[in-house]
């Protein structure tokens, strides 16, 4: 009798522990059912973040001025959606040295107007920032070696569109921390007079850059194509006095997410 009661035991226990397993069963299923679609929210929200910030560096290392839509549309206070469009810029040469305890820009574009002379070439003497670091920045700066082109700016200049015209561009021939020899630009073969409004300021030009906003949204450089986003929705574009305010929204599986973010306007 004994011996059958235990049995009887056993059943009710593993009765019991079925029931129990089957409503544990049912609990962990309605939880991973709940977590899956937070996590992929979570996802889409850092892969979306991560994207804004990547444009945000990329154009914090662009030169501001040289912004300009391939639909030669104006970009203005009021935010202009750059989906199918492409965003085309000059990035910044921005290298440097340590000297002591401060760092040294290798180019910085200010020069003395005085010392500009027009002969077979253009040549011109920069303004010295620091005249001990001279030697340094000859001997460790790569970027003198580069293949660049320097922009004149006139007081009439008009940006973006003067980046991308021929006629305030110079080939540089020769460059280092203290002078530069270039090609003549147009501008200044056909006035010979040197103090046309010419500012004493040069921008430093590579090739220029491109952001496709298409379904996905990608970095073209000189020779790599860089996919930062898929799925996008919308970019939104302004800029004020202050700077530049950017809105990224991607939209996956029918879940869309918008991040906003502002770039500091330059100051030169």
């Amino acid at each position: 009798m004994k011996q059958a009661f235990s049995l009887i035991e056993i059943t009710i226990v593993l009765g019991i522990l079925g029931i129990i397993g089957v409503i544990s069963g049912f609990s962990l299923l309605k939880i991973y059912q709940h977590h899956t679609p937070i996590q992929k929210n979570i996802k889409h929200q850092l892969q979306t973040q991560n994207a804004l910030l990547q444009v945000k560096k990329i154009l914090q290392n662009s030169i501001q001025p040289s912004l300009m839509l391939d639909t030669q549309e104006s970009l203005s206070s009021s935010p202009l959606n750059l989906k199918n469009k492409t965003l085309i810029f000059y990035p910044k040469i921005r290298e440097k040295i340590s000297i002591g305890s401060y760092s040294i820009p290798c180019l910085h574009g200010f020069f003395d107007p005085k010392t500009l002379q027009i002969n077979a070439h253009l040549s011109l003497e920069f303004l010295t920032i620091h005249k001990d670091s001279t030697a340094s920045l000859n001997q460790k700066c790569t970027s003198y070696t580069h293949s660049l082109e320097a922009l004149f700016v006139l007081q009439n200049f008009t940006a973006p569109k003067d980046f991308y015209s021929q006629e305030y561009k110079a080939k540089i021939l020769h460059l280092n921390a203290i002078s530069m020899q270039s090609t003549i630009p147009i501008f200044l073969q056909t006035h010979k007079n040197t103090n046309l409004s010419l500012l004493p300021k040069i921008y430093f030009l590579s090739q220029p850059f491109m952001l496709h906003f298409n379904d996905s949204l990608s970095l073209v450089t000189k020779d790599k194509t860089y996919l930062l986003a898929k799925n996008l929705d919308s970019f939104y574009l302004s800029q004020n006095d202050l700077g530049i305010i950017l809105k990224l929204c991607t939209n996956h599986q029918n879940q869309k997410i918008c991040i906003e973010d502002f770039i500091a306007k330059e100051t030169l």
